[in-house]
């Protein structure tokens, strides 16, 4: 019990400190969230990926610093991605030098994205069994779908399912 507890501390710590240190704009998507529904997003997928990966308290302090560091950067890059890609180019009435170079940074900037996936792919490994990283992967993609599901009005009121146990 005394474990738990101290798991319960250090995701509480963690995800107020990465939720006060995101810029207003992290998520995007229809509709922007606020920074509430940012933290409880956030909280939510700390609880979900700890229980996934079966974190002890010690990976826990060691992992969730990497993973918000390497989102944080990541989502630089996804942000700027999605204002190229969202600017209202008339393909039509723009020169053939422009349309080119605006895809060649958009591929640049995915390219950028993949590098930096791979330098953390290293450091999880560093602190985490392969096991763990797989799963952190898997459990990624599961939390992600699940909260679309919800956000899109799901029959739980928008509250997340607990972790099935593995």
């Amino acid at each position: 019990m005394k474990k738990y507890n101290c798991l319960i501390l250090v995701l509480l710590m963690i995800v107020s400190t990465t939720s006060f240190s995101q810029p207003d704009d992290h998520f995007r998507g229809p509709k922007r969230l606020n920074p509430e529904e940012k933290n409880k997003i956030e909280a939510k997928k700390a609880a979900f990926l700890t229980t996934r990966l079966e974190l002890s308290v010690e990976e826990a302090q060691m992992f969730w610093p990497v993973y918000n560091e390497m989102y944080k950067k990541l989502d630089k890059f996804r942000d700027i991605r999605r204002q190229m890609e969202s600017n209202q180019i008339d393909i039509d009435k723009t020169d053939d030098d422009q349309l080119l170079e605006l895809m060649n940074k958009r591929i640049e900037g995915r390219e950028a994205e993949v590098k930096l996936e791979k330098e953390y792919h290293i450091k999880f490994l560093e602190i985490l069994s392969t096991k763990q990283v797989a799963k952190l992967y898997k459990s990624e993609m599961e939390f992600k779908r699940e909260l679309l599901r919800q956000l899109k009005g799901s029959r739980n009121g928008g509250n997340m399912p607990p972790p099935k146990p593995h």
